[in-house]
């Protein structure tokens, strides 16, 4: 998700008007439709030999919808938001979407009439009914939306009534009264259905099930539709459809469009067509890239501008809203056009009592400004030192996925960013700042991605100011085109639509995000909390800075230095030992260095503990690399862990794991530090896992399949010796 938010309620979804009302009673209209729903679900499966619902069934349709307007009539906003929630909740509850789509499903599909629409007269009124509240559900209520976009019945039977109007409407000639009585009801229907689906398309997880129905062959010949609102409906729906591939020109339907929509506002807005939803066309249709500036050309900008001064609180919203679309491809335009008044108007709406109007203007006038100081001063930039981080950008439909993608940055101490964590507010600074502070962004694209302002304002800005983009592909099947498309360029791509294991992916983006930050001069960036550099990190600061020379080898620097440590070791025990002669105590002077050899269990000796102890560095020192793989399978590696600690891990010996038995014995600070610094140990889980498996090294038999290496084991285990007490010295 963006710095900025975008996304609104649910439920202030719904057209308000200016006129005065009488007062609602909203218990009164809440306990109407609960009786309407109630009634509607016993008389689902109650047709009569005439129809296809008893007359118990078309009144308590009738009183629904009649209860349903008293909501757009409240005044109060948190009424009105208040019972649009309880009305969505009690659809869900009583399946009320679900039973009014099965039965104009099965209206749609009698087929029985004379001529066009082919549908009884008695069928129409209950049919016309049940679309007014689907078209006011899907509007309102992006998973009532979805309801009616998972019937796929009534998808495909609603394009068969598109497509027979069609061809009637071109071919009947007839004027006789049953025929523009047929056509007047048939266009009822029509208007019904566009409606529906142009609000089905608005929400985008609803799109491919609407194209699977074909939806787009059966709505483009009515873009030359005599009837203005089937022609602006079916525009609208189109562009949420089409992908930016598949649009064509469209300058004369346009042109068209905004000549229509010029007129609707001229003679005066009726209940057909709202201000809103003229403001919500019209950025529907710029939304696509090849529409903006076509939109734009043809008179679009005034249009919203007059419904800024005209309209209610949702009304300016909406026209607000599509002139930030717009703005992406028209900036210069919107700003030497004095005659628009877009830049006075927005600064007037910047300072609207409405927070979500005042927030859209403010960043409208971000992104016409072209990303510089012009309307609002930005601090200082910040340098290289302070505050920076990894910036994650993301839409909010892959939040969760995002979520472990953060998390497992996080865990490796990257400082990682996102809205859902470090955000103090959805304002522009906040998303400039977060932008401006990224060593690196991480791009999640996707369709909804790509569809959201917010999420282009954000990637264009880091794009803009030359920041290192990496992208994650979050959604199989969509490749990124419009505006999206040339910042892809030839940036660096990982793959989350679940091609590979999450766990993999999320480690080969953490080790693309440190060799970036350890190429930027060969020093890792100062972070809120330090980055702690991991082996993997070491080996590559480590790698040879001439770049003729092709690609250099790692260096093993983990075997050599537990190998030189362990030479060191065995000197110095021979030292000790040597000294032993004529002492058997030596003192070391670092008490953190004092020995912590194990306690002795109940009924064991402290010479028997140090037995023990000893047999188990034995039997570790002559481990082949086949029983360390065994032993850390058993003990230690877990499906979760980093790549990075598990690949350190796999290069231990035999002698190593038995230099870190005594060394956790001998000095638990010097092996913590190891672990942590040298193994890329960071997580508690899997320092507790790798401490308490040297518990019982001395006790567990490693299976394997060399026979003279058992043998040894049992010969080391039972010999009697005599230890003395060692003193490691750090």
């Amino acid at each position: 998700m963006s710095a900025l938010g975008e996304d609104l309620d649910e439920a202030t979804y719904i057209d308000s008007k200016k006129t005065n009302h009488e007062p609602v009673d909203c218990s009164k209209t809440i306990d109407s439709i609960k009786t309407s729903m109630k009634v509607i679900k016993e008389n689902q499966n109650k047709g009569t030999r005439d129809g296809f619902v008893t007359k118990q069934f078309q009144d308590a349709a009738l009183l629904l919808n009649d209860s349903r307007s008293n909501i757009t009539k409240t005044e109060s906003s948190s009424e009105k938001s208040d019972m649009l929630r309880q009305l969505i909740k009690l659809s869900k509850d009583y399946q009320t979407v679900e039973i009014y789509c099965k039965i104009c499903a099965d209206i749609l599909e009698t087929g029985e009439g004379f001529g066009y629409p082919k549908i009884n007269t008695e069928y129409i009124k209950p049919l016309l009914t049940m679309f007014d509240f689907l078209v006011h559900c899907s509007g309102v209520s992006e998973k009532l939306s979805g309801v009616i976009s998972q019937d796929k019945s009534f998808l495909i039977k609603a394009t068969k009534e598109l497509e027979d109007w069609k061809d009637f409407q071109r071919c009947e000639n007839d004027s006789t009264s049953k025929v523009i009585k047929a056509k007047k009801e048939g266009e009822d229907i029509v208007e019904m259905l566009c409606r529906l689906l142009h609000n089905i398309s608005m929400f985008e997880n609803n799109v491919p099930n609407v194209r699977g129905a074909n939806c787009i062959g059966a709505m483009k010949p009515y873009l030359e539709s005599e009837n203005n609102i089937i022609q602006l409906l079916c525009l609208a729906t189109l562009a949420d459809l089409d992908k930016e591939s598949e649009c064509g020109s469209k300058s004369n339907i346009i042109k068209a469009l905004m000549s229509t929509i010029a007129k609707v506002m001229e003679i005066g807005i009726d209940d057909d067509c709202s201000l809103k939803e003229i403001a919500r066309i019209i950025q529907q249709v710029g939304r696509n890239d090849n529409n903006k500036r076509l939109v734009v050309e043809h008179g679009a900008i005034p249009l919203l501008v007059k419904i800024t001064e005209d309209g209610n609180i949702e009304e300016q919203r909406e026209a607000v809203y599509a002139i930030w679309g717009l703005s992406f491809d028209n900036k210069t335009e919107m700003i030497d056009n004095k005659e628009w008044k877009v830049i006075s108007t927005l600064e007037r709406l910047s300072k609207s009592p409405d927070k979500n109007v005042k927030l859209l203007s403010m960043k409208t006038l971000w992104t016409i400004s072209n990303y510089q100081n012009r309307y609002g001063e930005q601090e200082e930039k910040v340098t290289a030192s302070d505050n920076r981080h990894i910036l994650i950008s993301h839409n909010w439909g892959k939040q969760p996925m995002v979520k472990q993608i953060y998390d497992g940055i996080k865990q490796n101490c990257i400082s990682v960013w996102m809205h859902v964590h470090n955000i103090q507010g959805a304002t522009v600074k906040a998303m400039v700042d977060a932008v401006d502070q990224a060593e690196i962004v991480l791009v999640c694209h996707s369709y909804k991605f790509k569809n959201s302002y917010n999420c282009r304002a954000e990637t264009e800005y880091a794009h803009q100011t030359k920041k290192k983009i990496i992208l994650l592909k979050m959604e199989s099947g969509y490749e990124p085109d419009g505006w999206l498309e040339p910042i892809i360029g030839n940036n660096l791509e990982f793959d989350f639509s679940g091609k590979d294991p999450l766990e993999k992916t999320v480690n080969d983006v953490i080790g693309a995000i440190q060799q970036e930050l350890n190429r930027k001069n060969g020093v890792v960036v100062d972070v809120t909390k330090p980055i702690i550099q991991s082996e993997h990190e070491v080996i590559i600061a480590q790698r040879p800075s001439n770049q003729s020379s092709g690609k250099s080898k790692e260096i093993p620097v983990l075997p050599i230095c537990l190998s030189l440590s362990f030479m060191l070791f065995l000197l110095l025990c021979l030292l000790i030992n040597l000294a032993c002669f004529n002492s058997s105590n030596t003192v070391c002077p670092y008490k953190e260095c004092e020995p912590a050899l194990p306690k002795p269990q109940p009924g064991m000796s402290d010479k028997t503990s140090k037995v023990n102890l000893t047999n188990g560095i034995d039997s570790a020192m002559n481990w082949t690399l086949s029983q360390v793989d065994e032993w850390l399978n058993k003990k230690i590696l877990r499906k979760d862990m980093f790549l990075s600690t598990q690949r350190q891990l796999k290069t231990l010996r035999g002698k190593d794991i038995a230099f870190l038995k005594l060394l956790v014995n001998e000095c638990p600070t010097t092996f913590y530090q190891t672990i942590r610094e040298q193994l890329g140990m960071k997580d508690i889980q899997s320092m507790s896992d790798f401490r308490f498996a040297f518990e019982h090294i001395d006790t567990t038999v490693i299976d394997t399949d060399l026979h003279s290496t058992t043998q040894q084991f049992t010969s080391t285990s039972t010999r009697t010796v005599e230890t003395t007490k060692v003193r490691l010295t750090v």
